[in-house]
């Protein structure tokens, strides 16, 4: 059983979230404060403290302000709000998860359970694309059929009928929709949708500003405002930071 705590100062959020919270088994409420001001005085380490999810955005104090108080009080942290633009501040103060409002009920236990796995790690079905390599009809050089690795894939854009496919080595166009790729790629957790019309490789991030990526090969991406959740959580697995306090 995880103990959490909410901490929103929107009444009506707190009702959904408690809904949500007796829909997980494993998941105990231990109590829900509207101000955080009150929140911060009464958490303590005493009561050991799996969860905490918090609105960034409240009177007096913001969740991001708060947070730097109680990371040491709790395992995970989840930020919730109705702005996309606070999920990489989230992201800064090492948030452990970020939901963008309204969210389901279907997202809300997709983010649970990926914090608190039931599975042992290693239990995960391996990739069901066993092959480290693809081939593409190259446009640029008439046609001819080009044998592309995986891991040398920067990124792959769209444009209208055709996409190009940016390698360590080459660019290359195929006529291919995105979408061909993106189901190529499915099990392939190296790679990401960032932008309706972008895929990248994570091995090939050099640097990530807010929702602006520089990629291998100095090209510049933009997260489109719809993915960004998703990017935040992605980086989020794959980031080492200090281990909170237990």
């Amino acid at each position: 059983m995880y103990n959490c705590i909410i901490i929103e100062d929107e009444l009506h959020t707190i009702e959904l979230l408690k809904t949500y919270i007796d829909s997980i088994p494993n998941l105990n409420l231990v109590e829900s404060y509207s101000n955080p001001v009150v929140a911060l005085n009464n958490i303590t380490t005493k009561v050991p403290i799996d969860l905490i999810i918090m609105d960034i955005e409240m009177p007096v104090i913001s969740g991001l302000e708060l947070s730097k108080e109680l990371i040491g009080k709790t395992k995970k942290l989840i930020f919730i709000t109705g702005h996309m633009q606070y999920a990489y501040e989230a992201f800064q103060v090492h948030a452990d998860g970020f939901l963008l409002k309204p969210f389901t009920i279907l997202k809300f236990t997709s983010l649970i359970k990926r914090l608190f796995p039931d599975e042992e790690p290693g239990n995960q079905e391996k990739s069901k694309n066993d092959h480290d390599f693809f081939f593409v009809k190259n446009k640029t050089e008439d046609l001819n059929t080009t044998k592309i690795n995986f891991n040398e894939v920067i990124a792959i854009e769209s444009l209208h009928n055709y996409i190009k496919i940016y390698t360590e080595k080459a660019e290359i166009v195929a006529y291919l929709k995105l979408s061909d790729m993106k189901a190529l790629l499915e099990d392939n957790n190296n790679f990401i949708q960032v932008h309706r019309s972008f895929i990248i490789s994570m091995r090939h991030i050099k640097t990530i500003n807010g929702p602006n990526l520089k990629m291998e090969g100095d090209l510049f991406i933009k997260i489109g405002e719809s993915y960004g959740e998703k990017f935040i959580s992605f980086v989020k697995n794959r980031t080492l930071t200090v281990s909170k306090k237990k």
